[in-house]
């Protein structure tokens, strides 16, 4: 434990050094500006009539500036080390070797974290890689000293690694545009030949995932919290319970696009990738075991009670996940209304719309109107939901819960219901197909053209 501590503190004056330097900079650009004019117009001046000494570069107070941003810094980082300290290496708390450099690992967190609030994104500029290169150090040297069945090392990557970007709903640079070998626009088939978009979008071959670095790191915080035992009870809930739906929301919403590389039509695409739909199918599960969990600690409950944020983020996770499931089942020619994730997907949009044993739906509690008006419309208004619920409808004979907004489809020449119609059966004319709901596809409406009336 000693040997622990002491490169725990030595890491932590590496960190004040390298914090420093940060403080460093606008007393640097402002030297820079000063000398620019101090210098210019001295070195215009002829030589008989410069002065013996040019200005000097520094004066007596940047030295005084730079040891009081030194001792500002120490100050900083010793009082944010002693209350990670005082949190995570309690009596109550377990792994506390580990623990020595977690709480180092935090205090660089923070700074990474404030650097970026400023940011239009974390790698900008590429301000915070020192504090990113110093942080994986940190995170390497201290996750050897957890006991590999322990989920703790989860919480460690989603909390330096991906929160920094999930929190901002925002991705990690090239988790959307690296192609690799394969070239742009190409995919992967089970068969083993690259496919184009068009060739990936006839269904006749599953398709492999993308390579992606990033997401395959948060799924791997997804499935080990959700899989192993946390030895700190704090971790498990302060973390884990906490955090996981809004982690978890962020992977449905943005893995489709991550693992096709597609900018615009990747639905089709990600349906089609078994592996994706096996890990959607654990997702749900494990999202659906989270209430319970939650139960179990009446701090945690306390804590999602206040946060009704944290359930609704849990509901649109399993909302978009079992969506996805069901188009995978579509275009695997699996579709049933027995199928026994249709049913779940039926049951939680009636909790997301009408709410449980009749409280208030979660997203109608959020204090944020404006995300909760998002997660309606993705819920209930996006072309994918209205394209399921449809299906749910026509062929299962029972409409998924929550009524659509049909405000869009209003003003139109035909009924704002066949302009609902129209809109999904030029969105998804091959799911269609492949559901034989070709009424759907060759349906026509009387509708209005110069000429009057046609029925089209």
């Amino acid at each position: 434990m000693l040997l622990h501590l002491i490169i725990g503190i030595v890491l932590l004056l590496l960190v004040t050094g390298v914090v420093w330097f940060y403080t460093l900079v606008p007393l640097a650009m402002m030297i820079l500006i000063r000398s620019i004019k101090r210098y210019v117009p001295y070195y215009r001046l002829k030589k008989d009539k410069r002065s013996e000494k040019p200005p000097a570069l520094f004066e007596k107070y940047d030295k005084v500036v730079a040891i009081a941003l030194l001792v500002l810094v120490i100050f900083a980082n010793t009082g944010a080390y002693m209350v990670q300290r005082k949190q995570w290496m309690g009596a109550d708390n377990a792994n506390l070797s580990a623990k020595q450099y977690f709480v180092v690992g935090q205090v660089v967190y923070f700074y990474r974290r404030a650097i970026s609030s400023f940011l239009w994104h974390p790698d900008a500029y590429e301000l915070i890689g020192p504090l990113s290169a110093l942080q994986r150090l940190i995170y390497t040297i201290g996750i050897r000293q957890l006991p590999n069945e322990d989920a703790e090392e989860a919480v460690w990557a989603e909390q330096w690694f991906v929160y920094i970007y999930s929190h901002r709903m925002v991705v990690a640079g090239g988790a959307f545009s690296d192609y690799g070998d394969l070239g742009e626009n190409m995919l992967r088939g089970a068969n083993g030949k690259s496919l184009t978009v068009k060739e990936a979008e006839r269904g006749e071959v599953p398709l492999l995932p993308a390579d992606n670095e990033y997401f395959d790191l948060v799924w791997h915080c997804l499935e080990t919290m959700a899989t192993k035992e946390f030895a700190d009870r704090e971790m498990r809930e302060h973390h884990y319970l906490r955090n996981y739906a809004g982690m978890a929301h962020y992977y449905a919403y943005k893995s489709p696009r991550a693992y096709t590389k597609v900018f615009l039509g990747y639905q089709p695409l990600y349906a089609q990738m078994e592996e994706m739909t096996r890990r959607n199918e654990k997702l749900v599960n494990w999202l659906s075991e989270l209430p319970d969990k939650w139960q179990q600690s009446a701090e945690v409950s306390s804590f999602i009670q206040q946060h009704s944020k944290v359930d609704a983020m849990r509901q649109m996770a399993l909302l978009m996940t079992l969506v996805n499931i069901f188009d995978a089942r579509v275009w695997a020619h699996e579709f049933s209304c027995d199928d026994p994730y249709l049913k779940r997907l039926y049951k939680v949009r009636e909790e997301f719309s009408y709410g449980v044993n009749g409280e208030t739906p979660a997203y109608l509690r959020m204090n944020d109107k404006r995300t909760a008006e998002q997660f309606r419309k993705v819920a209930i208004d996006s072309s994918v939901a209205r394209f399921t619920n449809l299906v749910a409808e026509k062929l299962c004979g029972k409409k998924l819960a929550g009524e659509e907004n049909m405000r869009e489809f209003e003003g139109e020449a035909i009924s704002t219901e066949d302009s609902r119609k129209q809109m999904i059966r030029a969105l998804f004319p091959k799911e269609l197909e492949l559901l034989n709901m070709t009424d759907v596809l060759e349906e026509k409406y009387w509708t209005k053209t110069p000429h009057g009336y046609e029925f089209r």
